[in-house]
């Protein structure tokens, strides 16, 4: 009699355990992680590698504009204070900004770093 009342728990729990498996779904039903996404590969037409190599050096971080434009981003800082703004350019705006850096500086090394109102 003692064996029969020390076996009820273990049949019991037994049973409870069969009945319980029937209501999980079988590991095949479960959902397959989502698939990555292709990446975007941006192809900017108008540079060459040596030119892209420059602003990507520079900070710049190309990204999908308008139809097949493609902008170069970077952080800068906001004049005057601690925050930053992200400045985004055609490839052609910045060549045109370099360009026109390196005249300024051009002129300030041609003139000794003075203005001449020819005196």
């Amino acid at each position: 009699m003692k064996l029969i009342t020390r076996m009820i728990p273990v049949v019991l729990a037994c049973a409870a355990a069969q009945a319980f498996a029937g209501d999980t779904p079988p590991a095949t039903n479960f959902a397959s992680p989502p698939a990555k996404p292709a990446p975007v590969v941006l192809q900017d037409k108008s540079l060459t590698q040596e030119e892209v190599n420059r602003m990507l050096s520079q900070g710049y971080k190309p990204k999908k504009g308008r139809g097949d434009d493609v902008l170069y981003c970077r952080d800068e800082a906001a004049m005057g204070t601690h925050f930053t703004r992200t400045i985004c350019l055609t490839a052609q705006q910045i060549k045109q900004r370099t360009a026109d850096s390196r005249e300024i500086t051009e002129k300030l090394e041609t003139n000794g770093g003075l203005k001449t109102n020819g005196h």
